[in-house]
């Protein structure tokens, strides 16, 4: 078999991905192979290098390291994305080659040079920092913390894996994307997401190649404070990766544009017509199941990175906090943006009740998002409660909500109502109404909604301003059965839906006089004094 080797020439869409043909005959973009070199380099220098100097003793030292690492991606994705793609990742080039984006020649060429690009940027930090001065003692090579299993290892690569990927597919490559060229902003946050999750267990690869140079070079280095077991758990770093990037690529057969699962002669459908912000154009005439999966998916990895970063940081400092309230809102902005074109991507029963209120959604598929929102958060608490054991999950209820001591519930009511108020708000003005604006961006403005709310509300309840969110973690942590359960959150579950239900009809209501379309005032004095200056 002959395979031609070219130099750039080939035509890709604004995101970095073929269009066009398959062209007849095996060929290899040795641009694009080059570039993957050259980003995989730079992101391992970067990410490894924060995660070296700092160490990850502290919070505000992983949070560094996350935020190297993520922003490191969104530059260099970027940078690189018109050539190749931007994988930087052999977990996202699999794949890409298992749902057909990328060709397996073009693949397998990526993972050598993302290989040799890991490689050589470990080399070079080792040249940098003495042995003394690496505070992981092995170029933060990724192995199980203390008290972690290696199942958990893999399943929680898996999950962030799936994470990363699905929001690769469903930003950069699907052509029906709402957010435009914010692809690699929105994938970047996605890794930052990750690894405030998943440092915690094993320091979070989610990338084989970012583990591979470190191990390797960590290992022959030589160094006496050298820590073993990055070796040994190099096959947990490739097996959770890319089983959570074949999860990815097989979720792209029900979410690809093309996917025609229901028959269009039945009221329920497999997709719909939908705006940029994904209302459906047609959904008050069909339950579209597409917007279900999407919602259940997304609400999935909300709860799990939400949740998550709580369960393992816990929020007894204001830097927990922080974490806490950005991987929260930083997980709406990724997951709206992802789902966004499916169903609105609303994740939130009372987003979706607001919506139903104000006559933005139909009371059917309301419904039906709301059980998907359901499951997934039983099944993103379920995860978690698999990953996590009950001496690491720190707020000892898979971060369920409840009143904090000297809050009643008459102020956890008017906090909840006052927070969803403001979510819902800001969902009708940016991302439902037609004047809005802030255009593609309405997912970012959506995320700070929640950010805040979490930084003011934490202190009250553990702020949930979701039912759903609320719902999965009392559930699943009161059957859990761990010694250390705190009891309360099922108690307190009637707060957490009264509450944010109540803001949530607010905004509906407060809706009204603001629709653009709305006439409370005749204008005809100001039209007479038009017409005769």
């Amino acid at each position: 078999m002959v395979i031609h080797l070219l130099w750039g020439g080939v035509k890709r869409s604004v995101t970095g991905y073929e269009t066009g043909p398959k062209p007849q005959t095996p060929r290899i973009d040795m641009k694009a192979v080059v570039a993957e070199l050259v980003g995989t380099f730079l992101l391992t220098f970067v990410g490894c290098g924060a995660a070296t100097i700092h160490g990850a003793g502290a919070t505000v030292t992983r949070l560094i390291i996350a935020f190297s690492f993520g922003m490191s991606v969104v530059a260099i994705a970027y940078s690189i994305g018109h050539h190749s793609g931007g994988h930087l990742n052999c977990a996202v080039t699999f794949s890409l080659v298992m749902g057909g984006a990328v060709s397996w020649n073009q693949g397998l060429a990526n993972l050598g040079s993302q290989c040799i690009g890991s490689i050589m940027a470990c080399v070079m930090l080792s040249i940098i920092h003495p042995c003394e001065l690496d505070l992981t003692t092995t170029l933060a090579t990724n192995m199980p913390a203390p008290g972690f299993e290696d199942y958990q290892v893999v399943l929680a690569e898996a999950i962030g894996t799936f994470l990363l990927c699905f929001v690769v597919w469903e930003t950069a490559v699907t052509p029906v994307s709402s957010c435009g060229n914010n692809s690699c902003l929105v994938i970047g946050c996605s890794v930052f997401l990750a690894i405030n999750v998943l440092i915690h267990v094993d320091g979070c690869s989610i990338n084989p190649n970012r583990s591979l140079g470190p191990a390797l070079v960590s290992k022959l280095r030589g160094c006496d404070n050298f820590t073993e077991g990055g070796i040994d758990a190099l096959w947990m770093m490739w097996v959770g990766p890319l089983l959570g990037g074949l999860l990815a690529a097989m979720a792209r057969m029900f979410f690809s544009p093309q996917a025609k699962l229901l028959s269009d002669q039945v009221k329920v459908s497999w997709g719909s017509r939908r705006s940029d912000t994904g209302f459906g154009e047609d959904s008050f005439t069909k339950v579209d199941m597409k917007a279900a999966m999407a919602e259940f998916v997304g609400t999935m990895l909300l709860v799990f990175i939400g949740c998550g970063a709580a369960s393992l940081n816990g929020a007894d400092t204001p830097e927990k906090k922080l974490v806490i309230a950005l991987c929260f809102g930083i997980g709406v902005m990724v997951l709206a943006y992802a789902t966004g074109h499916h169903s609105g991507g609303q994740l939130n029963c009372a987003v979706t009740f607001s919506l139903c209120l104000g006559g933005a959604v139909s009371w059917q598929q309301g419904a039906l998002n709301f059980v998907a929102q359901s499951f997934g958060a039983v099944m993103g608490a379920v995860l978690l409660a698999i990953m996590i054991p009950c001496d690491k999950d720190l707020t000892t209820t898979l971060a369920s909500n409840m009143a904090a001591p000297g809050f009643s519930n008459g102020h956890v009511l008017l906090a909840e109502a006052c927070g969803t108020f403001m979510l819902c708000f800001t969902v009708w003005e940016t991302a439902v109404s037609p004047i809005s604006s802030c255009g593609k961006n309405a997912c970012i403005a959506i995320g700070a909604s929640v950010c805040i709310s979490v930084c003011l509300l934490l202190p009250v309840d553990g702020c949930s301003i979701n039912p759903t969110r609320s719902l999965g973690p009392a559930v699943v942590s009161a059957f859990r059965g761990c010694d250390n359960y705190t009891s309360g959150a099922m108690e307190a579950l009637w707060m957490m839906f009264v509450g944010p239900l109540i803001g949530a009809a607010a905004a509906a209501i407060v809706r009204y006089p603001l629709d653009p379309f709305q006439r409370i005032f005749r204008c005809g004095h100001s039209e007479t004094a038009t017409t005769a200056s």
